[in-house]
């Protein structure tokens, strides 16, 4: 009788891999009808790691055939964590052409640390600042340096505070707050930059889950806002704090409806948030219109807030493109 613990043991142990291992894949298939699988979605390395674990218990304890699916599974799953990875898929003109460095960072309204974030923000001395979840006392805090970027949008308010910084003017004073239905407000406005203009949006949809639960309304507001960017078209680049990362169907979904590319490809994943948490998911990003090349896509460093900070460098794409480029159209 004693000799068939060990058994069950076992087979406890690897039933309980095996539906771990099966739990990520199966909220990517339900995520379009079902916020909470949504939120689950991000999670690409915890997946493979609870794949793996689970091909070893099934190579060591059987079936052995469920080991090499597992398997297969994992390296359908690192797709996600290495398309990033490869060379940037935009070069840019090496003839020159003008140059914009854009700095974004969520602020945590309920942060203090004030004098880190001006400190930050000095040092990198960006052409535009994007602060998210803005209050008046940040600003307040902030109003040395925010002097220094004359062309200001700005719509303090807590959680959904704004405030797009410029040093350059804004074409034909065009700056604005819009505000829509269920995504919140957006930032927007018309710069001049290399002999022609760019529209910047600072976006920061709502989060998909509150203290009463995951929230389906989130995804409508999502994609409202991917819509009213959409509606202006032109060249541009879209930043903030998106609420959703790689993984998401709604993201790729957002992506799509904006046709702007991701401005991380060539620069890797750059989780950064939670800082306080030792493994995070990347909800900070920015997108870009296909004649845009990025020189630098960077993280900053902690300034006190829940978000890690990202730098990003611009210039005028080459009428070349790498190969990449050219097999992914």
């Amino acid at each position: 009788m004693n000799g068939l613990f060990p058994i069950q043991r076992t087979r406890v142990v690897t039933d309980f891999l095996g539906w771990a291992a099966i739990a990520h894949p199966l909220a990517l298939l339900l995520a379009p009808y079902s916020s909470l699988a949504d939120l689950a979605t991000p999670f690409h390395e915890l997946a493979i790691g609870s794949q793996l674990l689970a091909a070893g218990a099934a190579l060591r304890w059987g079936p052995r055939l469920r080991s090499l699916g597992l398997i297969a599974l994992a390296l359908l799953g690192l797709d996600p964590l290495l398309r990033f990875s490869g060379p940037n898929p935009v070069v840019a003109d090496t003839r020159g052409g003008d140059r914009l460095k854009v700095v974004v960072l969520n602020v945590y309204w309920k942060s203090d640390q004030h004098d880190v974030v001006r400190d930050y923000l000095g040092r990198e001395s960006a052409d535009v600042v994007g602060l998210i979840e803005v209050s008046s006392e940040w600003l307040e805090a902030l109003a040395d340096l925010r002097a220094t970027y004359p062309y200001r949008i700005e719509r303090p308010g807590f959680g959904q505070g704004l405030a797009l910084w410029s040093r350059r003017p804004f074409v034909d004073g065009n700056g604005a707050i819009v505000m829509s239905r269920q995504g919140g407000p957006l930032a927007t406005a018309v710069v001049p930059w290399d002999g022609a203009t760019l529209r910047l949006w600072l976006v920061h949809p709502p989060c998909p889950i509150t203290f009463h639960g995951p929230d389906p309304s989130s995804t409508n507001g999502l994609l409202e806002v991917g819509r009213l960017i959409a509606s202006q078209g032109g060249r541009a680049i879209v930043f903030g704090d998106l609420n959703r990362t790689d993984g998401s169907p709604h993201f790729d979904a957002f992506q799509h409806t904006i046709g702007l590319r991701d401005s991380r490809l060539g620069f890797g994943r750059q989780v950064s948030w939670p800082t306080w948490s030792p493994y995070r998911i990347a909800l900070d990003h920015a997108f870009l219109s296909e004649d845009l090349a990025v020189l630098e896509r960077a993280l900053g460093p902690d300034v006190g807030s829940d978000h890690l900070p990202f730098r990003l460098v611009v210039a005028p794409a080459s009428s070349a493109k790498t190969e990449l480029s050219q097999s992914s159209e």
